[in-house]
């Protein structure tokens, strides 16, 4: 995937090198099941997934990223509210809130250094 004409100038970073945060990965959450909640639906195995992503980052990059550089997308409202609930119980309230969760209309036009996106189905 090509983003724009200045991409390969840009330098990696730190995270880059361990190969399950590389740029651009897509990971096949195969065995997680879409649940219909509220006219929306939601992914649960999803939400882990991108929980452990985070910790992930965390843990072994906390001096080159902080929580408020981290954004997750999702375009279902029950995944976006799912998210927040799952990071808060596993980070505590604090840290969750610097997290970016967000559905697609309400992340436009942000950037943040690292992006997820939970797509649910």
């Amino acid at each position: 995937l090509r983003d724009s004409p200045h991409l390969a100038e840009m330098p990696p970073q730190p995270w880059h090198e361990v190969r399950v945060l590389a740029p651009y990965l897509v990971l096949d959450v195969a065995d997680g099941r879409a649940t219909e909640k509220q006219s929306s639906w939601l992914n649960d195995l999803e939400a882990q997934l991108a929980l452990e992503i985070v910790r992930l980052l965390l843990a072994r990059h906390s001096a080159d990223l902080q929580p408020a550089s981290i954004g997750i997308i999702s375009p279902y409202n029950a995944q976006v509210r799912h998210i927040r609930r799952v990071l808060a119980e596993a980070l505590g309230a604090e840290t969750a809130a610097a997290l970016e969760v967000n559905s697609v209309d309400g992340f436009q036009g942000r950037e943040k250094s690292v992006i997820l996106l939970s797509t649910v189905p």
